[in-house]
């Protein structure tokens, strides 16, 4: 007599491989419509791809790429003045970076969005961000009220980065990219290597 057969558990989404080269390229490719597409007042559909990569940097083990593109959709969601929804992507952003290990850059990417709430006259909704961000960051020993983490003091003045990524067409902030070597960074969404200029 045979057993019955057990029904079998969901599992919970599985940590995927490095993406292959042509995902890249065509990540790149999604990347580079959604920045043309934000630039051209589409907000929301640009937000929505942002978000979308972001989903599968988080699910290939690329957490501090994922950060960056879900700060980014909290951008464009704020600008298509879906508030709820650039909130919810911006708590994403920051508790990536914080499990990635990378407080300086929760802090900058936290910052950075209370900002844009403020300047578009989200107060309230900053406010209640503010706290919940400074309590997430007083955890690991840092604080909004110190204002963005930036480099050292006396650091090796750096040369002049050009104000997007080639590749991608995303926003290059100095304090936010990986250094390659002395002239060239990693871009913080896509991963081209940029030349300084």
């Amino acid at each position: 007599m045979r057993r019955p057969m057990r029904p079998r558990r969901p599992r919970g989404p599985r940590r995927r491989g490095p993406l292959p080269p042509p995902a890249l390229d065509a990540a790149r490719r999604e990347l580079s419509r959604a920045n043309r597409l934000l630039e051209s007042g589409q907000a929301l559909e640009a937000a929505e791809i942002f978000a979308r990569v972001a989903d599968r940097a988080a699910q290939h083990g690329i957490p501090v790429r994922a950060s960056h593109l879900a700060a980014r959709a909290a951008q464009a969601f704020l600008v298509s003045g879906e508030v709820d929804r650039a909130q919810a992507q911006v708590r994403r952003a920051v508790r990536l970076s914080l499990r990635a290990g990378q407080m300086a850059l929760a802090a900058r990417l936290a910052h950075r969005a209370l900002a844009e709430l403020e300047e578009r006259g989200y107060s309230a909704e900053a406010a209640a961000l503010r706290e919940e961000f400074d309590a997430q960051l007083q955890r690991v020993g840092l604080s909004l009220a110190e204002g963005p983490v930036g480099p050292a003091q006396g650091a090796t003045p750096r040369p002049e980065l050009p104000a997007q990524c080639p590749a991608c067409l995303g926003p290059v902030h100095p304090d936010e990219v990986e250094w390659v070597d002395r002239t060239s960074v990693k871009c913080a969404y896509c991963g081209s290597i940029i030349k300084a200029q």
